[in-house]
């Protein structure tokens, strides 16, 4: 049911794209600043994965060219795909889980990176030492 409505009303898929891509992004922020309270974790390059995004976030700039654009061009793929595939819906189906569905499994991480590096920033972590992570380890982490 709740796919079907999806499928057959465009602007939700782009509303949904729209608030998890923006919550990504802050989320990314948040966890960039609280990673560089700690010292435990320590990453080779930037915190960001997305090259793109890596000055940005690095910066933390609050708002970014290159997300909105993203943002924006995203938001537009799902509104006009979903108006030209009355035919093939199926197709569009595909292309709403490869918006939405990674988003949940990042928005997870995102959490994860957060909570961890709340705890190993406050006063008494209750660990010693530190990991270092190279490009590839992280990407496969």
């Amino acid at each position: 049911m709740i796919e079907l409505y999806l499928l057959t009303h465009p602007w939700l898929p782009a509303l949904l794209w729209i608030i998890l891509y923006t919550s990504d992004y802050y989320l990314t922020l948040w966890g960039a600043k609280l990673y560089r309270r700690q010292s435990f974790y320590v990453y080779e390059g930037s915190y960001e994965l997305t090259p793109q995004y890596q000055e940005d976030v690095d910066k933390q700039k609050r708002i970014s060219a290159s997300f909105i654009t993203w943002l924006i061009a995203g938001a537009a793929i799902l509104l006009l795909c979903g108006n030209v595939t009355d035919n093939t819906p199926q197709y569009y189906g595909a292309l709403v889980g490869w918006f939405l569905v990674p988003e949940v499994m990042v928005h997870t991480r995102h959490l994860e990176n957060i909570l961890t590096y709340r705890r190993l920033a406050s006063p008494d972590p209750g660990v010693s030492g530190q990991i270092t992570f190279s490009r590839p380890g992280i990407y496969r982490r």
